[in-house]
């Protein structure tokens, strides 16, 4: 888990064979971002940050020390969480899963 941004907490999951990760809003904050759309009957879109996602792997990435690796392409599966790419200048050396 990649602990972050704005006191967000963020979860990552890192494919096991292709250089794809998913970060998703930690289960309480997903939860909140939920009840705030229910709520409103759907008036009331959470937003999210452009980049925070994208933010989020890099923290992950330098987390586990793997300042070699960078996220290449981004796609928002919902307002919860995003679908990145990324590459590492050292691929004999495997991500590890989070």
């Amino acid at each position: 888990m990649v602990s972050g941004l704005y006191d967000d907490r963020y979860r990552v999951w890192v494919h096991k064979t292709k250089p794809k990760m998913i970060v998703g809003l930690e289960a309480g904050q997903a939860f909140i971002a939920g009840g705030v759309y229910g709520a409103s009957h759907g008036l009331a879109k959470p937003e999210v940050e452009p980049g925070t996602y994208e933010r989020a792997g890099a923290t992950y990435f330098q987390q586990i020390g793997r300042k070699d690796c960078r996220v290449t392409a981004s796609r928002l599966i919902l307002n919860t969480g995003a679908e990145l790419d990324f590459t590492c200048s050292n691929l004999s050396r495997p991500v590890p899963k989070a």
